[in-house]
């Protein structure tokens, strides 16, 4: 029996060494465990310390911020204005020009102002990245809008030129209305366009593009405006002498439009 109980000394030690793995395996998993734990704690307790330690926003750079936003909004809200003014002008004044130059003047006028405005559309949906790339946003933007107000400005000035000179024929006017309709359809592109580069997001991009789409209605008002301060209203023979007037003074307000298109790209 003893000689069975008694092993090589070889095998004791094997045993005893396996048992002391043994104890030490658990004794670091006990500890690995233990070690996740108090990591997992102290990750809390970061977590909580970095919220707590974060700073609050701060008032003034928000208030900061919406005065920024707001001065956009009446900025694009005078582009919107000038993209639309002088086309806007002369259809307010399709009572006038009915009375000159009859009845069809009001469909061929209507159709010379808005069919540009698909053509233009698809023309800068095509090329304006490239040129954006070639030349930089800036300058194709100031580009685009000297050459839209240009437009607007030359069509209007043109037709206060002939009506003084007794010229105002219909082909004449249609031709005018025209070149104020290329302008109004270059500008609006080109707003909608700049509302995404000055946005800072997607709300402020939204609403620039909802202050120059607005401009529509408002623009009636303007128009009803310089109108009342011309007395462009009444009779066709006191309309014939003031509507020169009238146009002028359309002339001027697209001129201060356009000193507020050139303030949003500084």
């Amino acid at each position: 029996m003893e000689e069975k109980n008694n092993l090589p000394d070889d095998d004791v030690h094997d045993i005893s060494s396996s048992s002391e793995l043994d104890s030490s395996e658990f004794q670091s998993c006990a500890s690995s465990e233990n070690g996740l734990r108090q990591f997992d704690a102290l990750r809390e307790d970061g977590q909580e310390i970095g919220r707590s330690a974060a700073p609050a926003p701060d008032d003034d750079d928000d208030d900061d911020e919406d005065a920024t936003t707001l001065l956009e909004q009446v900025l694009f809200f005078g582009c919107g204005v000038g993209s639309s003014l002088c086309y806007i002008a002369t259809l307010s004044s399709l009572v006038y020009f009915k009375i000159l130059d009859g009845p069809d003047s009001f469909v061929d006028l209507n159709l010379a102002i808005y069919l540009p405005l698909l053509p233009i559309s698809l023309a800068q949906a095509r090329w304006d990245q490239y040129y954006d790339q070639q030349f930089k946003s800036r300058r194709t933007f100031v580009v685009r809008g000297m050459v839209g107000f240009g437009l607007s400005l030359l069509g209007t000035l043109q037709m206060i030129q002939q009506h003084n000179s007794s010229n105002m024929t219909l082909p004449a006017l249609i031709g005018n209305a025209l070149l104020q309709g290329i302008g109004g359809a270059i500008l609006y592109g080109t707003l909608n366009q700049m509302a995404c580069f000055v946005g800072r997001g997607a709300q402020t991009t939204n609403r620039l593009k909802a202050t120059v789409s607005a401009v529509v209605q408002a623009l009636a008002l303007v128009a009803l405006a310089v109108t009342l301060a011309t007395g462009f209203v009444g009779p066709a023979n006191s309309a014939d002498q003031t509507s020169p007037l009238f146009l002028l003074r359309i002339v001027v307000t697209e001129g201060i439009l356009f000193a507020m298109f050139l303030c949003v790209l500084r």
